[in-house]
């Protein structure tokens, strides 16, 4: 794997995204060049719509979990191979690319990436040369599905969606638009109606689609769009739990991706896996949702069973590799403002049961990317975002800012970050979780220590000591801010996906 992972280095463009991500293309024009690499793969587009029948799911918060509890609900409910294209990976490169739940060995995945890698190289030419990293992936992706025969194939927009890499199959079953908000400006707009225009990029005509609830101007832009394209139709998905249970089935439904917010994924999951099974004659595939309106024990089983790492994850630490057992970690790679609300909520109110029978402390580590504004991702976390402004409530002992190491823009060995921006968001954060109140008032107490540590492994360490040295205390950890924050935690308790 480590001359596939060098490889794959080489494709990694160190430039922005609103500059140009392939060979000095525009955009558009990358994303056109996909076409072609699939040509040269032998898997163009009529061999797509010939072998491919596939479930395709946009949005900003959300579409990972949409899409992994569809590939659940699918494989539990009768379909025989499933395939699952996601991004990014938290710990290894093989999450991306899924057969029937499971990231595809160390052996398959170097079998597949030198098949692609040889087959694009040598058909560069002058103006045809290598896709960069993602657009690489994905080409993958949809050569190892191809190859594979899978029945069904759950594809996960990479980044927006109309010139997404990922928008190249003419004919999905059905498409699914997640929640929708405010990231990648940049790219795909400054306003929800030109950035749910950019979603719904990937509606076809004459495929149904379906999406959740969404602020008005984004609603309006989606049903514009689907007008304009002529899909069959745009519908809204059911909350999940708006569905009835079969008979005999105590103790209700309990989702396999903690977090209130997943009951709405779960829906939409549900809305697009029914219209799968209806459309897509997959054989022994079962009904997904019952004639009286029920869902099916398989599917119900799929969304019980449904496992997404970095999202609502907990985990003890690891006390076989020097960890300390009164430390729980609570993992979830919220980076936009809506996700990080949602991940606020799932943190304190797993903590507030934990911490309701026993002495704890709750602590923070954090980082996010430099495009990331940290005003907006701290204010959930300081019990802001409500309707009414309310005074900033620092729950957090203490916090981390620590830098990742694995992010695809990192990935040069010669990578060293110089903790400036570790640095800012300590800063940024200790004005914030200050407060501010008229002079008038007594001021706030001073904010729980907060520093910038130079990696994961020492916040680790200086967390561990402390937890061995109160030991009657319950740690409770909050890692946000970054999948790939996550990730390099993961990969250090030895918690691989």
């Amino acid at each position: 794997m480590e001359e596939v992972k060098a490889k794959l280095a080489t494709l990694i463009s160190e430039k922005k995204r609103s500059a140009t991500p392939d060979n000095g293309a525009s955009w558009e024009q990358a994303y056109l060049s996909t076409f072609d690499c699939l040509d040269r793969l032998g898997i163009g587009r009529q061999t797509l719509f010939e072998k491919l029948k596939v479930i395709h799911v946009a949005g900003t918060k959300g579409k990972g979990s949409t899409s992994a509890f569809c590939e659940s609900i699918l494989r539990h409910s009768g379909c025989k191979k499933t395939g699952l294209f996601t991004s990014p990976h938290l710990v290894n490169i093989n999450e991306r690319i899924r057969l029937n739940g499971a990231p595809i060995s160390d052996e398959k995945f170097c079998e597949y990436f030198w098949q692609v890698w040889r087959l694009l190289e040598d058909s560069c030419t002058e103006t045809q040369g290598m896709p960069a990293y993602f657009r690489f992936l994905t080409l993958m992706g949809f050569y190892v599905f191809v190859k594979e025969e899978v029945d069904a194939a759950v594809i996960e927009v990479g980044l927006g969606g109309r010139i997404d890499s990922t928008n190249v199959v003419d004919e999905p079953v059905v498409c699914g638009i997640a929640s929708l908000g405010f990231d990648h400006t940049e790219l795909l707009g400054d306003t929800l109606a030109k950035i749910a225009r950019e979603k719904a990029g990937i509606f076809k005509r004459g495929v149904p689609a379906f999406t959740l609830g969404q602020e008005p101007e984004a609603m309006a832009s989606l049903e514009q769009c689907a007008a304009e394209r002529a899909v069959e139709f745009l519908r809204p998905s059911r909350a999940v739990g708006e569905y009835g249970l079969q008979a005999g089935r105590g103790g209700g439904l309990a989702l396999g991706i903690p977090g209130d917010h997943q009951a709405a994924n779960a829906g939409l999951a549900v809305s697009l896996c029914r219209t799968f099974q209806e459309r897509a004659g997959v054989p022994g595939l079962a009904p997904i949702v019952e004639e009286d309106g029920a869902l099916s024990e398989a599917c119900a089983r799929g969304l019980e069973l449904c496992r997404w790492p970095g999202r609502g994850q907990i985990e003890r630490d690891n006390v076989e590799d020097g960890g300390a057992e009164n430390i729980t970690f609570y993992l979830d790679g919220a980076h936009t403002k809506e996700s990080m609300a949602c991940c606020a909520a799932w943190y304190q109110g797993a903590t507030g049961r934990a911490l309701g029978s026993s002495q704890g402390e709750r602590w923070l580590m954090f980082n996010c990317m430099r495009e990331r504004d940290p005003n907006v991702l701290f204010e959930p976390l300081l019990g802001g975002g409500g309707g009414a402004r309310r005074q900033p409530s620092n729950p957090f002992a203490r916090s981390f800012f620590v830098p990742f190491v694995s992010s695809t823009k990192s990935l040069d060995q010669n990578h060293q970050s110089d903790y400036k921006w570790e640095n800012s968001l300590k800063r940024i954060w200790d004005r914030l979780a200050g407060g501010s109140n008229p002079s008038s008032t007594p001021p706030p107490p001073s904010p729980p220590p907060s520093s910038s540590v130079c990696s994961v492994q020492a916040a680790l360490s200086t967390l561990r000591t402390y937890a061995r040295q109160n030991n009657t205390k319950q740690i409770h950890v909050l890692v946000t801010g970054s999948l790939y924050l996550v990730g390099d935690l993961l990969r250090i308790l030895k918690r691989i996906p």
